[in-house]
């Protein structure tokens, strides 16, 4: 929004959200990503880290939905995409 932007930025061409993604790395600014709607489900928010920060993140493994742990969390995403947001 801060950029005048519409939802199209995130539905449309790959080939715009890359350009649009490219302007901003290069930006003076130098932002460490960009915070989004998810193409798929647009009131859930998507992010796209850029390569320049990626020495000063951490990641940690967490497991896999198929591990017995989270059986809920699974079957909760699994809803979500069969009935939508509200399972």
């Amino acid at each position: 929004m801060r950029l005048g932007l519409d939802g199209r930025i995130c539905t449309g061409s790959y080939a715009v959200a890359q350009a649009w993604s490219d302007a901003l790395r290069r930006h003076p600014e130098k932002p460490d990503g960009i915070l989004f709607p998810s193409r798929h489900e647009l009131s859930l928010p998507s992010c796209a880290i850029f390569e320049t920060v990626e020495s000063e993140l951490r990641w940690e493994r967490w497991g896999s939905l198929d591990e017995p742990q989270f059986a809920d969390e699974l079957s909760t995403l699994l809803a979500m995409g069969t009935m939508g947001l509200d399972p």
